[in-house]
């Protein structure tokens, strides 16, 4: 067999010389790029003995055929002066020591024979994942994801790994659902298949065939729809490497039949969510006569691993390749770098698998090819079927002891997570009757108990929305604000300018009278009694909105309880509003109907308030003695002692003149309302400052009023309707529900809560196992895994 050894083996001007004095050493020399188009050299090793003196070695041209053989002389010492190559600027060589009294040929450090590892380990995450299958994808466990177009031979590759035919082939999408396929080798020499649906059933290779077809339709349908939905097939033979491989459909482009229009996005869609796992190792299968640069697993695989760390490629049909071409430069990574690198491999043709082939007779052939292919035969120790399959075991055994503590990590987190859900569905309901009445007051305590806590508030931490008690703090807090900012808006001056004059009457007086200020203020104050009735109600809404939330953590599994308690609940609390809302009448009406103006902070505003108006008629106005006026005219009390005289207008006398207007009975009808009233005139500079004055003065005294309202409201609701609420809703939901002849009726619980409390059962116990077989003891894997 002859090895390809780079020509670069001397550089320029550089002898390189190979003794064997004892046989103590073997220097093998390889190179990491054959682009050069000048000579290749090849050598070939054999009957390596001490004494044997017929040691040679051949070198010949690539194109030549002419062999030359040099003995060695008697020095033992080989001298070959090789002309450099000026493409290969890598070389890369290891000298290893073979025992002297064995015959032995040199072994290449990437050469996997007799290194399969991982017969302890696989079977682990094999087991994970057939759990993973059956509980979702919620562990990201390590595993090669295969992918490729329909024609480029992935199904091929499969088989060819298997050593048998074992995939449904046929025209169109066959490959409709995830096949993850467990490879595990075998003592004996039988041969057999397992399905994850099945059980220990053991399936010959054509029942495994009939079986996927179909398990396929039963979930995707007979048509050439797909399902997501994995098949978990595991084969046992002395023959295969132990091996953990995910089959994904097809990539197609074009629908087919009845299949759906976006056929190729769900295809796409399906194999992303594989090869979007970190712990996934992508099996990207290419045929070797398309071009490379459009292939879709290639593309595919670098949308997802876009610097090619975690991607491996194939090769297929590089047998079938146009005649003076080779693969060569795509093989060494020349073309698309990937860290895991390509390799190439030969398939059954189609007419192959017409006569039935049998694949261990095509292995040999794959093997021929690439020994007698005067391009390949350089990287034999780096192609084939059998190399694919070891280099696949290595990497995924490393990755999988690699990623061990995020998958532990990961089982614990959701363990966790189910047990937590599992304490929200409860236990299931016990038999006896007294356990069930136990049950019953358990929920009704719980339930008044979660109310309170709620209303008080508790450690838990939410960032998102105010709930609880903070709302009704919250309600308390805005029910009085458009109150407060402007109370008196709806009062107009010329209003109060009204008020004013009636107030003086026929008589002048030196004060504002009490009727007229009790009668402003009085009619504002009233108006606070509908915010302070709209609070309750708004602080009823809140409490019915913290029952709806308490219930839906509580009470979801009994639909029943549920509905009786928030009904009896809802009547509780609605009792209680009436007579809350009776005491927030009381107040406002006992505030309107008092109104204490000997109140100490009014005197001080007040007092305030008259020194300010005083200074600014001294400094505005001379003082004079106002003269008598009409009745209509004059000013009233303390208005008058601080701004003086009513108005600076004069009045011109009233004549008898029957043309005049005023005495006209035809004109009477017509005149305006001020004119009627006596308020014809404009508003004179003195009632602009008496208006201004009185209403500051009835704001001072508002705020006093609004504040005790206010007040007063927060302590009934809060007294009358929320403490009241605490004490009595647990003894109203007892009195009412706790009844033994209503138990089976009440506790008759949700089909859904008890399928999801019997779907975590199950799952923790998959995980529970999971968690279990992973602290089984795993033995050190060699660190140069590839």
């Amino acid at each position: 067999m002859l090895t390809s050894v780079s020509p670069a083996i001397v550089q320029s001007g550089l002898t390189h010389v190979l003794t064997n004095p004892q046989l103590v050493v073997s220097s093998l020399l390889t190179a990491s790029k054959y682009t050069s188009r000048s000579k290749r050299y090849y050598y070939k090793t054999s009957n390596i003995n001490n004494n044997n003196n017929n040691n040679r070695i051949l070198i010949r041209t690539k194109n030549s055929n002419n062999v030359k053989q040099q003995k060695p002389s008697n020095n033992n010492i080989y001298k070959y002066n090789l002309s450099k190559d000026n493409e290969i600027d890598k070389l890369n060589y290891q000298t290893r020591t073979y025992s002297s009294s064995n015959k032995t040929n040199l072994m290449y450090k990437n050469d996997y024979d007799h290194q399969v590892v991982g017969y302890s380990l696989l079977p682990v995450i094999n087991k994970l994942q057939e759990n993973a299958a059956l509980i979702g994808s919620e562990i990201t466990l390590p595993q090669i994801v295969v992918i490729g177009s329909q024609s480029s031979g992935k199904s091929s590759v499969l088989e060819n790994l298997v050593g048998r035919d074992f995939l449904p082939r046929g025209s169109g999408l066959v490959t409709r659902r995830p096949l993850i396929l467990q490879l595990n080798k075998s003592e004996g020499q039988e041969e057999w298949g397992e399905f994850g649906h099945t059980g220990n059933i053991k399936f010959t290779f054509e029942g495994i065939k009939q079986e996927i077809e179909a398990e396929t339709s039963r979930v995707a349908g007979p048509n050439k729809d797909i399902s997501p939905e994995p098949i978990v097939l595991k084969i046992y033979s002395p023959n295969v490497v132990p091996l953990t491989l995910v089959d994904t459909p097809g990539i197609t482009r074009v629908p087919i039949g009845d299949q759906a229009l976006n056929i190729e996005e769900k295809i796409r869609t399906m194999i992303t969510e594989y090869i979007q796992n970190p712990n996934c190792i992508i099996l990207a299968v290419t045929s070797a006569n398309q071009d490379i640069v459009t292939s879709d697993a290639i593309q595919m695989a670098r949308n997802i691993d876009p610097l090619g760390q975690r991607t491996i490629g194939v090769l297929t049909k590089i047998d079938l390749m146009d005649k003076g071409t080779d693969a060569l430069d795509i093989l060494l990574g020349n073309t698309i770098p990937l860290k895991l690198g390509f390799v190439g491999v030969v398939n059954r043709s189609q007419s192959d698998i017409n006569l039935n082939k049998p694949i261990h007779t095509m292995l040999k052939d794959e093997m021929k090819f690439f020994e007698s292919h005067p391009v390949y035969n350089r990287i034999l120790h780096q192609a084939g079927t059998k190399y694919l399959a070891q280099k696949c075991n290595k990497i995924l055994t490393k990755h999988i002891r690699e990623t061990f503590p995020l998958v532990k990590s990961q089982i614990k987190q959701l363990i966790k997570k189910y047990q937590q859900e599992l304490e929200k569905y409860g236990d299931p309901i016990p038999e006896r009757q007294v356990d069930k009445q136990r049950l019953l007051y358990q929920h009704l305590n719980k339930f008044a108990t979660q109310f309170t806590q709620d209303l008080e508030g508790n450690d838990e931490l939410n960032t998102d929305n105010i709930n609880g008690g903070a709302r009704i703090r919250y309600v308390f807090s805005k029910a009085f604000k458009a109150n407060k900012e402007k109370p008196f808006e709806w009062l107009t001056d010329q209003q109060l300018r009204v008020a004013l004059r009636n107030a003086s009457g026929l008589r002048s007086t030196m004060f504002i009278p009490q009727k007229t200020f009790d009668s402003l203020i009085k009619s504002q104050i009233e108006r606070l009694k509908e915010p302070a009735l709209i609070c309750s109600e708004l602080v009823l809404d809140e409490l019915l909105r913290i029952l709806i939330h308490v219930e839906s953590d509580t009470l979801a599994r009994f639909p029943v309880l549920r509905d009786r308690i928030v009904e009896v609940s809802n009547n509780v609390l609605r009792k209680l509003l009436n007579p809350t809302n009776e005491m927030i009448s009381s107040i406002v009406d006992a505030e309107s109907n008092f109104i204490n103006t000997s109140h100490p902070n009014y005197l001080v505003e007040m007092n305030k308030l008259m020194s300010a108006a005083a200074n600014t008629n001294d400094h505005s106005y001379q003082y004079e003695q106002p003269k008598p006026a009409p009745p209509a005219q004059q000013s009233s009390g303390i208005l008058s002692r601080i701004f003086g005289s009513g108005s600076k207008t004069t009045d011109k006398p009233h004549t008898t003149n029957p043309n005049n207007v005023h005495n006209n009975p035809h004109h009477k009808h017509h005149q305006k309302p001020q004119e009627m009233y006596g308020l014809d005139e404009s508003m004179t500079e003195d009632e602009r400052r008496q208006i201004h004055l009185l209403r500051n003065l009835l704001m001072a005294y508002y705020n006093i009023a609004q504040f005790n309202v206010q007040e007063n409201t927060m302590k009934i609701i809060n007294l009358s309707l929320i403490e009241k609420a605490k004490h009595v809703l647990q003894k109203e939901l007892v009195s009412q529900l706790y009844d033994e002849n209503l138990v089976e009726h009440l506790l008759r619980e949700n089909e859904l809560v008890m399928a999801k409390r019997n779907e975590c059962i199950y799952k923790l116990e998959i995980l529970k196992k999971a968690k279990k077989s992973l602290s089984a003891e795993v033995k050190e894997l060699p660190l140069n895994l590839y």
